[in-house]
């Protein structure tokens, strides 16, 4: 998987071919089609080896025993650590995820937004108790959103910034913003 990840990052999932694969992998066609269906039987393992190694590392996070304003400092670097480490098959994903959505992509990423939903939903809850129960809705799209906005400023973008620096900054705005909000 890591070659046709890189082949993918480097060429782009539509220009790379099974072949491409097998010759990069040195593997036969036979070999590749006993593993998967197809190209994009590949593409949704893989995406499913980031989704899993995403979530055990965010959950880990979430459920340890760490002072709970750590807890969110972690959260948040550890997701744009990941982000960062997967960052060129983030970026040909991302260009070209709207072409390749199938069916079982979708509920993947159905899937996976439900699971940092939940993740995010319980941080809160541990953070800011019962106070936020009216807004942990409103927080949850904030925190989204600082997420999916700084990943594409830091990623795409390549604007350069410090991922310990914005992580704090997001601390400190989740608690301006949970502790201020009505």
């Amino acid at each position: 998987m890591e070659r046709a990840i890189e082949l993918f990052a480097n060429q782009g999932i539509g220009t790379t071919s099974v072949q491409q694969i097998t010759e990069a992998c040195g593997i036969s066609k036979g070999a590749f089609y006993l593993a998967f269906k197809s190209k994009e039987d590949l593409i949704l393992s893989i995406i499913d080896e980031f989704g899993k190694q995403f979530f055990l590392d965010v959950d880990r996070v979430v459920t340890s025993d760490q002072e709970v304003q750590e807890k969110l400092f972690q959260f948040y670097l550890t997701i744009f650590k990941f982000f960062e480490k997967h960052i060129d098959f983030g970026k040909m994903f991302i260009k070209e995820q709207h072409a390749r959505m199938n069916l079982d992509l979708k509920k993947k990423m159905k899937l996976f937004n439900e699971l940092l939903n939940k993740a995010i939903l319980t941080l809160l809850r541990e953070l800011y108790g019962e106070n936020i129960v009216k807004k942990q809705y409103d927080l949850l799209v904030c925190i989204r959103s600082f997420i999916e906005g700084f990943s594409r400023i830091c990623h795409i973008i390549h604007y350069p910034m410090d991922t310990e620096i914005l992580a704090r900054s997001l601390v400190e705005k989740t608690n301006i913003l949970a502790k201020g909000s009505t």
